[in-house]
Protein backbone atom coordinates (compact mmCIF):
# COMPACT_ATOMS: atom_id res chain seq x y z
CA UNK A 1 0.00 0.00 0.00
CA UNK A 2 2.58 2.27 0.77
CA UNK A 3 4.26 1.77 -2.76
CA UNK A 4 0.89 3.05 -4.14
CA UNK A 5 0.82 6.03 -1.77
CA UNK A 6 4.16 6.90 -2.91
CA UNK A 7 3.78 6.21 -6.62
CA UNK A 8 0.44 9.18 -6.05
CA UNK A 9 2.97 11.42 -4.01
CA UNK A 10 5.27 11.40 -6.69
CA UNK A 11 2.97 12.44 -9.52
CA UNK A 12 1.28 14.71 -7.48
CA UNK A 13 4.51 16.85 -6.89
CA UNK A 14 4.59 17.67 -10.04
CA UNK A 15 1.38 19.90 -10.31
CA UNK A 16 2.31 23.20 -10.41
CA UNK A 17 0.64 25.21 -7.79
CA UNK A 18 -0.11 28.93 -7.47
CA UNK A 19 0.83 29.26 -4.08
CA UNK A 20 2.06 27.43 -0.91
CA UNK A 21 -0.60 25.24 1.05
CA UNK A 22 0.15 26.91 4.18
CA UNK A 23 -0.66 30.35 2.37
CA UNK A 24 -3.91 29.56 1.61
CA UNK A 25 -7.22 30.50 3.37
CA UNK A 26 -8.32 26.80 4.92
CA UNK A 27 -11.80 26.18 6.20
CA UNK A 28 -12.75 23.36 8.50
CA UNK A 29 -15.74 20.86 7.28
CA UNK A 30 -17.45 18.71 9.91
CA UNK A 31 -21.11 17.01 10.82
CA UNK A 32 -22.44 14.03 8.97
CA UNK A 33 -19.76 11.91 7.91
CA UNK A 34 -21.14 10.35 4.88
CA UNK A 35 -23.00 13.75 3.51
CA UNK A 36 -19.30 15.70 4.37
CA UNK A 37 -17.36 12.68 2.44
CA UNK A 38 -20.11 12.63 -0.80
CA UNK A 39 -19.50 15.14 -3.59
CA UNK A 40 -23.85 15.07 -4.49
CA UNK A 41 -24.90 15.41 -0.34
CA UNK A 42 -22.11 18.13 -0.15
CA UNK A 43 -23.24 20.20 -3.36
CA UNK A 44 -19.55 19.93 -4.29
CA UNK A 45 -18.76 22.53 -1.58
CA UNK A 46 -15.02 22.00 -1.18
CA UNK A 47 -15.22 22.62 -5.15
CA UNK A 48 -16.99 26.15 -4.87
CA UNK A 49 -14.92 26.92 -2.01
CA UNK A 50 -11.53 26.52 -4.52
CA UNK A 51 -13.62 28.85 -6.65
CA UNK A 52 -13.21 31.23 -3.71
CA UNK A 53 -9.83 30.36 -3.26
CA UNK A 54 -10.45 28.76 -0.58
CA UNK A 55 -8.99 25.30 0.77
CA UNK A 56 -11.36 23.12 2.32
CA UNK A 57 -10.39 20.53 4.68
CA UNK A 58 -12.83 17.69 5.15
CA UNK A 59 -12.92 15.85 8.56
CA UNK A 60 -11.29 12.30 7.83
CA UNK A 61 -13.57 9.10 8.75
CA UNK A 62 -10.90 7.90 10.89
CA UNK A 63 -11.96 10.42 13.17
CA UNK A 64 -15.32 8.72 14.09
CA UNK A 65 -13.40 5.46 14.34
CA UNK A 66 -10.77 7.02 16.67
CA UNK A 67 -14.13 8.11 18.66
CA UNK A 68 -15.85 4.96 19.09
CA UNK A 69 -12.02 3.62 20.54
CA UNK A 70 -12.25 6.73 22.91
CA UNK A 71 -15.63 6.02 23.83
CA UNK A 72 -14.21 2.23 24.57
CA UNK A 73 -11.15 3.24 26.42
CA UNK A 74 -13.45 5.71 28.79
CA UNK A 75 -16.13 3.10 29.58
CA UNK A 76 -19.01 4.86 27.77
CA UNK A 77 -18.92 2.09 25.81
CA UNK A 78 -18.45 -1.79 26.70
CA UNK A 79 -15.07 -2.40 27.17
CA UNK A 80 -13.64 -5.46 25.47
CA UNK A 81 -13.69 -8.58 27.53
CA UNK A 82 -10.76 -10.55 28.12
CA UNK A 83 -6.84 -10.04 28.00
CA UNK A 84 -6.61 -11.10 24.56
CA UNK A 85 -9.30 -8.88 23.32
CA UNK A 86 -8.39 -5.58 25.03
CA UNK A 87 -4.65 -6.51 23.76
CA UNK A 88 -5.62 -6.85 20.20
CA UNK A 89 -7.65 -3.35 20.88
CA UNK A 90 -4.26 -2.05 22.24
CA UNK A 91 -2.15 -3.11 18.62
CA UNK A 92 -5.19 -2.00 16.56
CA UNK A 93 -4.73 1.56 18.08
CA UNK A 94 -1.33 1.36 17.68
CA UNK A 95 -1.30 0.29 13.89
CA UNK A 96 -3.85 2.88 13.18
CA UNK A 97 -2.07 5.64 14.17
CA UNK A 98 1.38 4.42 13.07
CA UNK A 99 -0.26 4.44 9.52
CA UNK A 100 -2.20 7.58 9.67
CA UNK A 101 1.43 9.68 10.56
CA UNK A 102 2.93 7.52 8.01
CA UNK A 103 0.98 8.13 4.74
CA UNK A 104 -0.11 11.96 5.84
CA UNK A 105 3.91 12.45 6.21
CA UNK A 106 4.38 10.95 2.76
CA UNK A 107 1.51 13.03 1.03
CA UNK A 108 3.09 15.83 3.23
CA UNK A 109 6.31 16.01 0.86
CA UNK A 110 4.08 16.56 -2.01
CA UNK A 111 3.54 20.20 -0.80
CA UNK A 112 -0.31 19.65 -1.95
CA UNK A 113 -1.37 18.60 2.33
CA UNK A 114 -0.98 19.21 5.59
CA UNK A 115 -0.01 16.52 7.94
CA UNK A 116 -2.91 17.57 10.45
CA UNK A 117 -3.21 14.18 13.22
CA UNK A 118 -6.51 13.67 14.33
CA UNK A 119 -7.02 14.10 18.42
CA UNK A 120 -9.68 13.36 19.28
CA UNK A 121 -9.34 13.29 22.93
CA UNK A 122 -8.96 17.19 22.32
CA UNK A 123 -11.77 17.70 20.50
CA UNK A 124 -13.69 16.43 23.00
CA UNK A 125 -11.87 18.30 25.56
CA UNK A 126 -12.71 21.14 23.87
CA UNK A 127 -16.16 20.44 23.56
CA UNK A 128 -16.80 18.88 27.09
CA UNK A 129 -18.22 22.86 28.48
CA UNK A 130 -20.92 22.70 26.07
CA UNK A 131 -22.22 19.29 25.56
CA UNK A 132 -21.48 15.85 27.64
CA UNK A 133 -19.23 13.27 26.30
CA UNK A 134 -21.89 10.61 27.91
CA UNK A 135 -24.56 12.06 24.57
CA UNK A 136 -22.46 10.31 22.27
CA UNK A 137 -22.90 10.88 18.63
CA UNK A 138 -21.67 12.74 15.76
CA UNK A 139 -22.47 16.17 17.65
CA UNK A 140 -19.41 16.33 20.21
CA UNK A 141 -16.97 15.74 17.08
CA UNK A 142 -18.80 18.55 15.21
CA UNK A 143 -18.76 20.98 17.83
CA UNK A 144 -15.62 20.80 19.48
CA UNK A 145 -13.68 20.40 16.07
CA UNK A 146 -14.35 24.19 15.43
CA UNK A 147 -14.07 25.07 18.59
CA UNK A 148 -10.57 23.67 19.12
CA UNK A 149 -9.21 24.62 15.23
CA UNK A 150 -10.82 27.91 13.85
CA UNK A 151 -8.36 31.23 14.66
CA UNK A 152 -5.48 28.75 14.76
CA UNK A 153 -5.63 25.60 11.94
CA UNK A 154 -8.39 27.45 9.91
CA UNK A 155 -10.26 30.66 9.01
CA UNK A 156 -13.85 29.02 9.58
CA UNK A 157 -15.54 26.48 9.54
CA UNK A 158 -19.27 24.64 8.25
CA UNK A 159 -21.23 21.98 9.60
CA UNK A 160 -22.88 20.08 7.17
CA UNK A 161 -25.20 17.07 7.81
CA UNK A 162 -28.20 15.53 5.91
CA UNK A 163 -31.80 17.63 6.38
CA UNK A 164 -33.34 17.27 9.90
CA UNK A 165 -30.56 15.63 11.32
CA UNK A 166 -30.64 16.22 14.57
CA UNK A 167 -27.13 15.39 16.25
CA UNK A 168 -26.60 18.86 12.81
CA UNK A 169 -29.02 20.63 15.03
CA UNK A 170 -27.68 20.03 18.26
CA UNK A 171 -24.29 21.06 17.04
CA UNK A 172 -25.83 24.29 15.42
CA UNK A 173 -27.86 25.62 18.18
CA UNK A 174 -24.34 24.80 20.48
CA UNK A 175 -22.10 26.64 18.02
CA UNK A 176 -24.48 29.90 17.18
CA UNK A 177 -23.47 30.45 21.04
CA UNK A 178 -20.04 29.47 21.08
CA UNK A 179 -18.16 30.53 17.98
CA UNK A 180 -17.37 34.00 19.59
CA UNK A 181 -14.51 35.76 21.51
CA UNK A 182 -15.67 34.91 25.29
CA UNK A 183 -16.48 31.21 24.49
CA UNK A 184 -13.40 30.07 22.24
CA UNK A 185 -11.24 31.63 24.80
CA UNK A 186 -12.73 29.74 27.50
CA UNK A 187 -11.41 26.55 25.88
CA UNK A 188 -8.26 27.61 24.24
CA UNK A 189 -5.60 29.11 26.23
CA UNK A 190 -4.08 30.82 23.20
CA UNK A 191 -2.34 34.29 23.31
CA UNK A 192 -2.20 33.85 19.50
CA UNK A 193 -6.12 33.45 19.65
CA UNK A 194 -6.76 36.60 22.17
CA UNK A 195 -5.14 38.88 19.48
CA UNK A 196 -6.96 37.66 16.70
CA UNK A 197 -10.43 37.45 18.80
CA UNK A 198 -10.08 41.51 19.35
CA UNK A 199 -10.52 42.12 15.65
CA UNK A 200 -12.60 39.18 15.07
CA UNK A 201 -14.84 38.49 17.65
CA UNK A 202 -17.51 36.30 15.48
CA UNK A 203 -15.48 33.37 14.34
CA UNK A 204 -16.71 32.19 11.12
CA UNK A 205 -18.94 29.32 11.11
CA UNK A 206 -21.97 28.23 8.88
CA UNK A 207 -24.66 25.15 8.87
CA UNK A 208 -25.76 23.78 6.37
CA UNK A 209 -28.64 21.38 6.09
CA UNK A 210 -28.31 19.53 2.63
CA UNK A 211 -31.03 16.75 0.97
CA UNK A 212 -28.77 16.68 -2.58
CA UNK A 213 -30.80 18.76 -4.32
CA UNK A 214 -29.53 22.69 -4.93
CA UNK A 215 -28.93 24.49 -2.03
CA UNK A 216 -32.04 27.17 -1.14
CA UNK A 217 -31.03 31.03 -2.27
CA UNK A 218 -30.67 31.14 1.39
CA UNK A 219 -28.23 29.28 2.08
CA UNK A 220 -26.40 30.36 -0.61
CA UNK A 221 -26.55 33.90 0.26
CA UNK A 222 -25.17 33.24 3.97
CA UNK A 223 -22.55 30.98 1.98
CA UNK A 224 -21.74 34.20 0.10
CA UNK A 225 -21.43 35.68 3.87
CA UNK A 226 -19.51 33.18 5.27
CA UNK A 227 -16.64 33.50 2.82
CA UNK A 228 -15.99 37.40 3.22
CA UNK A 229 -16.00 36.29 6.78
CA UNK A 230 -13.53 33.75 6.58
CA UNK A 231 -11.43 35.49 3.94
CA UNK A 232 -11.10 38.52 6.20
CA UNK A 233 -9.92 35.58 9.25
CA UNK A 234 -7.46 34.42 7.25
CA UNK A 235 -5.94 38.41 6.92
CA UNK A 236 -6.15 38.52 10.46
CA UNK A 237 -4.58 35.31 10.96
CA UNK A 238 -1.89 36.12 8.83
CA UNK A 239 -1.13 39.30 10.61
CA UNK A 240 -0.97 37.88 13.61
CA UNK A 241 1.42 34.76 12.71
CA UNK A 242 3.60 37.54 11.15
CA UNK A 243 3.81 39.03 14.64
CA UNK A 244 4.60 35.83 16.53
Amino acid sequence: MLEAVKLVAARLQKVPRKMALEDAPQVLVVGEIYVRKEGLSRRWLPERLAEQGIVAHIAPVQEWVYYVDWLVDHGIMPRMKGLKAQLAHKIKQHIMHKAERTVKNIMAETGWYIPRMVDVDHVIKTSAPFISPQLTGEAVLTVGGPLAEVGLEFCGAIAIGPFGCMPNRLGESILNVTMDREHVLQVNDSPRLEQITREVPNLPYLTIESDGNPFPQIIEARLETFVLQALRMHEVMKKHAVEH
